[in-house]
This record gives structure tokens, sequence and C-alpha cells, in this order.
């Protein structure tokens, strides 16, 4: 059993743990199962009371991409280890009575893959970007604008968080490439599914719930063009 610091119970918990690389997720099972999912219930065991609203954070991979979006109903299918694990972390916390958010790629202002993008553009070097692959983009602005109105609703159950379609790394990739005036010539795409043996579904999105769209209206281009890149 794990040593927990001797720190009281708390009114809110939010548990933002997790190991999300998709190829470390197939090779350490053990070691991801606890991180991902089985240390939410002995945080919750050692610092929750019956009041504690615990929320927990999910994906969409717990869907197998199969449609263009996905209501919060929908069965939970998942192609990968990954997926595996946020649902019996969804599956915890509902036990528990708790939030759990569902959202696709959550970015910042310097999200790292994006900014390696501009780098090797900039310097007219190629990069490679996946065009089977699709990705959702919410800044981590609106995620937390999310996670607050949870908290001051007292909300339980599952929300989601999602721009309203999905678009593929290789189109972002011509997007910047686009912005800022660099050479598509240097943009390559590949499938990756072909070398993952299927571990990705094709679209991620999600239909967002009440309270996630009245905080989240971007789209994904409004986020991806609004990134500092530069």
């Amino acid at each position: 059993k794990k040593e927990f610091p001797n720190i009281g119970k708390f009114d809110v918990i939010i548990n933002c743990a997790g190991v999300s690389k998709i190829d470390i997720c197939e090779k350490l099972n053990n070691k991801v199962d606890y991180i991902n999912f089985l240390s939410s219930h002995d945080i919750m065991n050692e610092y929750s009371n019956d009041d504690t609203q615990l929320i927990n954070i999910s994906s969409s991979h717990v869907f197998d991409g199969s449609k263009e979006r996905f209501n919060v109903s929908e069965a939970r299918n998942p192609l990968n280890y990954y997926g595996y694990t946020k649902i019996k972390l969804e599956d915890i916390t509902l036990n528990y009575k708790g939030s759990i958010v569902r959202a696709p790629k959550i970015v910042d202002n310097y999200f790292p893959r994006f900014a390696d993008w501009y780098e090797k553009l900039r310097n007219n070097e190629q990069i490679i970007a996946a065009s089977d692959l699709k990705v959702s983009l919410i800044h981590v602005n609106e995620f937390c604008e999310l996670i607050k109105e949870i908290i001051k609703y007292g909300e339980r159950g599952i929300e989601q968080i999602s721009s309203n379609r999905s678009i593929s790394y290789y189109d972002l990739a011509k997007n910047l490439a686009k912005n800022f005036e660099f050479n598509y010539d240097l943009i390559k795409p590949f499938k990756i599914n072909e070398k993952t043996n299927n571990l990705y579904g094709e679209n991620c999105s999600l239909h967002q719930t009440r309270i996630a769209s009245l905080v989240n209206k971007k789209s994904n281009l409004e986020i991806f063009d609004n990134l500092k890149l530069n």
C-alpha cells in the first residue's frame, strides 16, 4: 500500500495524474494501471469524506473513433490500453459519485509538438504528420473554466468538452505552413495506424455537454492559430 501524508480531508479532489502516451501504456500495463486508475481509489479512501467532490480527467480514447462525434451515453470501445485504463478510472469515479471530464487533446500556448513543427519548418527541415489521425483541440484555459463550473454547481457524472469537429495532424501542419508562409513541400503525411497496429481511432470529437458548451466555443483552427509558436 502506498504511503500518503496525513493532511486531512478535502472538499474537492481534482486528480490530473495519468500516463497518456499510447506506446508506453501498451508496454507497461502494470505500472500504468496504478497511475491511471488504481491510485484514484487510494486517494479517495485517504482524503475524502461523504461530501467530497472527486473530479477525474478522462479521454476520447474510451471510444473507438469510428464516427465523427460521440455522445456521453454511447458504448465505450477503446482501441488501446490507455483507453481501457480511462474506462476503469471512469467506473471508479462514478462509483464514488464523482465527476468525469472527457476531453480530447488539451493544449496550452506553447504546446511542444506544434512548437517543434514551427522550428523545423522555419529552418527548412522536413516534418511528418499523421494523415489518418484526427485531433480535437481544447485550450487549457477553457478546460479549467469547465472544472471551475463543475465545482461551482456541484456537478456529478460525466461532462464532455470538445471542438466541433476533428482535423488531421497533417492538415494542421499545412495550416501552420500557410500562416507563416513556410514551404508546404516540407510536410510529409504518414499513416500512424500502419505503424501501430490500429491503436488509434480516426476521430476524437465529442458532443459537448451543457456546461462545456457554455465555456468552450472555439474551433480547432481558432485555437491552433492563436498558439504562441514563434
